[in-house]
This record gives C-alpha cells, structure tokens and sequence, in this order.
C-alpha cells in the first residue's frame, strides 16, 4: 500500500500522481526560474518574451505563454497552514508537466539550502520553506511542497480587463 498524505484537508497518494497536482510544488536545484504547466490563480501577468524562453532537461527550448505570481498558503504534508506566501515571477509554461519551484534562483536571492532524509528546506533570516512531502521514484526520491493556490483571486487576473461603474 502506498503512503498517503492529508493536505488541506484533501487526501493524495504517495505516487508520482500527486505531481500533477497545480499545488504541489517540486524542489529542483537545476531549475533557473519556477514553471507550472497551471494558470489557476496566476495574478498580475505579462506576456512573455523571447528572453523568457526556458532550455528543459531534454535540452529543447520551450516558449512560455505568460509570466506571473501566484498567492498562496504553504501547508506541510499534514495539511496544517504555515503562512500566506507568494510566488513571484513564475512561468506559464504550458507544455510543460509539474510545478517547479527553482532552489538556485531563491540562493540567488540570499536563500540558504538544508536538507536530510526527511525533506530539503530554504531558510533566509526568520524565513523557512520545507519540502516535506517525499515522492519516491524507481532512483530514489523527489521532495516537494504544498502550496494552495489563491484562486478566489483570479478573476479577471489573466485579462487586461477595465472595472467600470455600472453608471
């Protein structure tokens, strides 16, 4: 039987599957910059440019649509909310499979890397994110996070719409 994990309130296998999940959040140390193949809950996006490319594991070269930040709440793999979070500058990359979250750039902003054979975490000052949910994988194991986007705030995010009055 394969492990699972209660995460706000909602329960996930142990397997790779839980990787397609829009919140779950792989830590990757060769990833320049963070990718979700998921617009939900994306907010204050532009459109992105040719310099926005990303060169992927394989090598080939992938053209986001739209970079953005996605509020959200950080959960451990118990499901407890440890705080309000936002991920910024993130890459719409709709070809892509799973959520990463890029280790090197956040030690590019002064993040320090930790880990065990419980989890990988990043700490800067007072500031701590665990990547405490253990995927196994036939080589060995991916460590991963939790993070429940804010969706209730997407409305018109994705658009350039105007508010106006109804008068």
């Amino acid at each position: 039987r394969e492990p699972e994990y209660l995460l706000c309130s909602l329960t996930f296998s142990g397997s790779h599957k839980l990787l397609e999940d829009p919140n779950v959040w792989v830590a990757d140390t060769g990833a320049s910059t963070h990718t979700t193949p998921h617009e939900e809950g994306m907010i204050k996006a532009r459109k992105a440019t040719d310099d926005d490319a990303i060169t992927v594991g394989n090598g080939n070269s992938e053209e986001p649509s739209v970079i953005a930040d996605i509020p959200g709440t950080v959960c451990d793999k118990h499901g407890n909310e440890l705080g309000e979070n936002c991920l910024s500058e993130v890459t719409l990359l709709p070809g892509g499979k799973y959520n990463l979250f890029s280790i090197t750039r956040k030690q590019k902003e002064g993040w320090s890397l930790g880990g065990d054979k419980t989890g990988i975490w990043i700490t800067k000052g007072d500031k701590k994110l665990f990547f405490d949910i253990a995927i196994p994988t036939k080589k060995g194991v991916l460590f991963a996070m939790y993070f429940k986007r804010a969706i209730a705030e997407v409305a018109g995010a994705m658009t350039d719409a105007k508010r106006m009055s109804i008068d």
